[in-house]
């Protein structure tokens, strides 16, 4: 990707704010918010994979999405962070209350046009990044999608050094 100019300097911005914080609770909304900000998405939310089950949870969210009960969990290849989990790429649909994976209401009220972005640690996803637009006008250029596809790789990057860091910060047995 030859990306240059603006859009490169505040996807370097980014990376390097991202790449400063040492813990994974102070580091996730960051990235929702960087994300959510940068494509100026009604909500946005990062579901992380369980360390236990094959299921994600979600961990931050920001916008519309109601309440979610304690135990909502997602799986391997259902809805569009199921899809982007499954296919480890990004995932794009035009209305997702007409997509054929999504997961049932009432949780994600209006959402229009909405994409899923795979975050990879150890070369393996790990979580689903997810913004939405609820106004039927707004919709994802190509310059957003290539910069949200940088972004989820510094992400991941940024990711992957708070858990190393995270880990050689905790106390042995």
């Amino acid at each position: 990707m030859g990306m240059s100019g603006p859009l490169y300097s505040l996807l370097k911005d980014i990376s390097l704010e991202l790449m400063r914080h040492r813990q994974l609770q102070d580091l996730l909304p960051d990235i929702v918010r960087r994300a959510q900000e940068f494509v100026g998405a009604d909500l946005a939310y990062m579901a992380l994979r369980d360390e236990f089950e094959e299921v994600m949870r979600v961990a931050y969210y920001r916008g519309t999405i109601r309440e979610l009960p304690e135990d909502y969990t997602i799986r391997w290849g259902e809805g569009i962070s199921g899809q982007a989990w499954a296919t480890g790429q990004i995932v794009v649909t035009e209305d997702y209350n007409q997509y054929s994976f999504r997961l049932p209401a009432p949780y994600w009220g209006e959402m229009k046009e909405t994409l899923a972005v795979p975050l990879y640690v150890k070369n393996s996803v790990w979580g689903v990044l997810i913004l939405a637009h609820t106004g039927e006008d707004k919709k994802y250029s190509t310059a957003e999608l290539e910069g949200l596809e940088q972004l989820a790789a510094f992400a991941s990057i940024a990711i992957e050094n708070a858990k190393i860091i995270g880990s050689d910060m905790e106390p042995g047995p």
